[in-house]
């Protein structure tokens, strides 16, 4: 079984309603996904431990990880693999005083 994506927020809500959590946990859950932008299991100490290890075991924090990367002196390309498999590129362009990202828009 593959796990979920933690900021999949319908299925956090149905995952609690399974289990029977009580509402201010899911709502202690998405203060410390939103507000305190914590992808950290170890670092939601507004969380009981218990309920860190479930997340832990049911959802992954981020939708995508880096798959690869390639740098050069003025741009930074970045390959992105989502949960399911697909690829997503990104690339970082350095350009004086600004920065700029580009990111594909298709998969499959």
């Amino acid at each position: 079984m593959s796990k979920s994506v933690l900021f999949d927020t319908e299925r956090v809500q149905s995952r609690a309603k399974e289990r029977k959590l009580q509402p201010f946990k899911v709502k202690q859950i998405f203060f410390e996904m939103f507000k305190n932008q914590n992808i950290y299991y170890d670092e939601m100490t507004t969380l009981s431990k218990e309920l860190r290890s479930e997340l832990a075991e049911e959802f992954e924090p981020l939708a995508l990880v880096i798959d690869e990367t390639v740098e050069s002196t003025d741009t930074t390309k970045f390959a992105f693999r989502t949960h399911d498999g697909h690829v997503v590129e990104a690339i970082l362009m350095f350009h004086w005083s600004k920065s700029f990202v580009a990111s594909s828009s298709s998969m499959g």
